[in-house]
């Protein structure tokens, strides 16, 4: 491909994958601001904040971590939409795998929460599992888009 090719297929690219990443911070931001909300004041179409959060973490340090992703991601898609993202394969490889990684284990959880350990707390959380399940796939996307580098 020439440059002009190349840059026509990158912005395409960045367009697609800031598309996703959009929707994967929005299920997750609004994941956030229900807890929040779950915290403060019980909503009754909404199951109680303890099936959203799985204490591993004490929930003001969560949500500051949370936060963290958050303008973390918002800031990877503006800079999707604003410039060229150069594609790095070695930060692809890591950011793929450690997605993988998570997500294999997180899965693990899921599964093992709804038979074998269902009576352990941390395995028996769905919600915390699916919200982390949504979280390796943002890093999974992020790790194809930058070890399709060439």
């Amino acid at each position: 491909m020439d440059t002009s090719q190349t840059d026509i297929f990158y912005s395409r690219v960045q367009r697609q994958l800031g598309s996703w990443l959009i929707l994967l911070l929005g299920l997750f931001a609004v994941r956030v601001i229900i807890q929040l909300q779950l915290m403060v004041s019980p909503i009754s179409h909404f199951s109680e904040f303890n099936d959203w959060h799985s204490a591993v973490l004490p929930y003001p340090f969560l949500y500051f971590c949370q936060a963290l992703i958050l303008a973390g991601g918002w800031l990877y898609v503006w800079r999707l939409f604003t410039t060229r993202v150069r594609p790095n394969p070695n930060l692809g490889k890591l950011l793929y795998s450690l997605g993988w990684l998570y997500w294999s284990v997180m899965f693990v959880r899921l599964i093992l929460g709804f038979t074998l350990m269902r009576d352990v707390h941390w395995f028996a959380q769905e919600l915390p599992a699916l919200f982390h399940l949504l979280l390796a796939n943002i890093l999974m996307l992020v790790g194809h888009y930058h070890r399709q580098a060439k």
